[in-house]
């Protein structure tokens, strides 16, 4: 036919047509989930960051001890969410959707060596940071307030008393295979470090890391760590927590330092030692007159703003 209709979404650089799709989905299928799986859950989201299938977010109504963990290990069987890598689940008031008060309530409630697991099994085809094809490793945060029973003979984690000075974390951090670095949230009592190396050059980068982490003026400063290459903007948090999302393993990617911080090399993998067991794909961009086209309708389209094509600061 010469009027034929090809189904099929544009997926990518986020935002495309898929997180349109997993907004829709997290309102469409919360009832189905609720009275057939987890009458316990309030809210599910997907944050665009991850397109759909490596992170999703589950508030629940917690009542008893292991709820929270109860919940990852049944939702990571249930449908599609099979495909899920990261799963968290607060319970509470935190807006799930406001990513700054999401971020306080996560890492005020997790101790790492207690409350995330590791396991593995199917991922979306999609997912290129697995060592074997459509099959990897998967992470279960539970970041819900805890009940007594749930701490008890817990080591206690040690968080440090002190304010960190912004100027002396940074001159600590200044070393040469450190190329770029975003400790900005720091500022805003957010203990989190984004640091750019390049693995082409020092393949050794992790254990230098976490090194440096264990330093007396650094130990206990920072909740999470991520490693990304030097090409990518620290700056640009939403395009660091897509890097991240979609270039990380759970398992194998993590480094638990201590109770209290956690390592996640989110580079790209190809220069680790050794190599890599596939082939790790460039980022795909639009050319520059499919975006000049969709500029160019846009206000035909019925969008209530203007997006910028997510290409453009991918684009060498």
């Amino acid at each position: 036919s010469k009027k034929a209709v090809y189904p099929a979404t544009i997926v990518g650089i986020p935002p495309q047509e898929d997180v349109w799709l997993a907004r829709a989905t997290e309102t469409i299928f919360l009832s189905p989930v609720r009275l057939t799986i987890q009458p316990e859950v309030i809210d599910f989201h997907m944050p665009e960051t991850g397109v759909a299938h490596n992170l999703v977010i589950v508030k629940i109504k917690k009542n008893y001890p292991g709820q929270g963990m109860k919940v990852i290990n049944s939702l990571l069987g249930a449908g599609q969410m099979m495909l899920t890598k990261y799963i968290v689940v607060v319970s509470g008031s935190p807006d799930i959707r406001n990513y700054r008060e999401l971020v306080i309530e996560i890492l005020n409630n997790t101790e790492f060596k207690y409350d995330v697991f590791f396991t593995q099994g199917p991922l979306d085809v999609l997912d290129h940071s697995s060592d074997n094809f459509s099959f990897g490793g998967k992470a279960g945060i539970d970041a819900t307030m805890k009940l007594p029973e749930e701490i008890a003979g817990r080591e206690k984690m040690s968080v440090p008393d002190r304010s960190a000075d912004i100027q002396t974390v940074a001159s600590l951090l200044k070393v040469q295979f450190i190329k770029v670095l975003n400790i900005s949230l720091l500022k805003g009592g957010i203990r989190i470090a984004v640091l750019g190396v390049n693995p082409s050059e020092d393949r050794a980068y992790p254990g230098k890391v976490i090194e440096l982490l264990k330093h007396e003026g650094l130990a206990g400063i920072f909740r999470l760590v991520i490693i990304v290459d030097h090409t990518v903007n620290t700056d640009d948090l939403y395009t660091v927590a897509w890097q991240t999302l979609g270039n990380t393993d759970p398992r194998r990617d993590h480094y638990v330092i201590s109770p209290y911080t956690i390592l996640l090399d989110a580079t790209i993998k190809f220069y680790q030692p050794g190599g890599f067991s596939r082939r790790w794909p460039n980022i795909v961009c639009s050319d520059t007159d499919t975006i000049d086209k969709v500029d160019t309708i846009w206000d035909t389209l019925g969008f209530d703003r203007f997006i910028p094509s997510p290409s453009l600061k991918h684009m060498i």
